[in-house]
């Protein structure tokens, strides 16, 4: 009778488990396709910064600013990634108030320990590991794109500084060379008025 009672038990608790994991299987798909695409927007932003942290010459880094300001990106991308920091704060700032739930319901649990409470216990767990990755990954992508927005004005910065300092070089050799043919003439009168 000892294993019997084990055995109802085991099987009780998995039916829980069963009955727990296909409520709302609605709303987990779309939860799942909501993290997916912020797990691959975390992957293109690591590419991107990883492209923007490579060191290329000044050269090829002007012109792609050059490219970016001739098509004016920054002005065509400001309303969609205003939207997908807006996104990725809401998401989360729901991470973080679901993950206070279950650690709510996870301390009440432990005060009123009971056999049928076991299935909802070991669900808890798997939704906790979820939403703190889910957290993370959400923070981590909202931080990308904060760093990205300041690495890609830093690019545009030191373009825009490096332009004006060829130009005022330019400028200074300009005003060199000018200078030259008028000394050196000045240079030959002064030589003839000696002779």
């Amino acid at each position: 009778t000892n294993k019997r009672a084990q055995f109802i038990g085991v099987t009780h608790t998995v039916t829980q488990l069963r009955n727990i994991t296909q409520h709302n299987t609605a709303q987990e798909i779309m939860a799942s396709i909501i993290w997916m695409s912020v797990y691959t927007f975390l992957w293109i932003e690591i590419l991107l910064t990883a492209c923007l942290a490579l060191p290329v010459p000044r050269s090829y880094r002007s012109k792609i600013c050059r490219f970016c300001t001739r098509w004016d990106l920054k002005q065509r991308l400001q309303m969609p990634l205003i939207f997908v920091a807006v996104a990725l704060t809401f998401c989360l700032v729901d991470g973080y108030s679901e993950l206070q739930y279950i650690l709510e319901k996870k301390a009440n649990h432990r005060l009123h320990i009971e056999d049928d409470l076991h299935a909802q216990i070991i669900h808890d767990h798997e939704r906790e590991y979820r939403v703190e990755r889910n957290l993370y990954l959400s923070g981590f992508a909202l931080t990308l794109l904060l760093a990205i927005g300041r690495l890609t004005e830093l690019m545009q910065e030191t373009t825009e500084m490096g332009d004006e300092l060829e130009l005022r070089e330019e400028k200074r050799l300009q005003e060199i060379i000018s200078e030259r043919p008028v000394s050196a003439s000045a240079s030959t009168h002064k030589s003839k008025r000696i002779q």
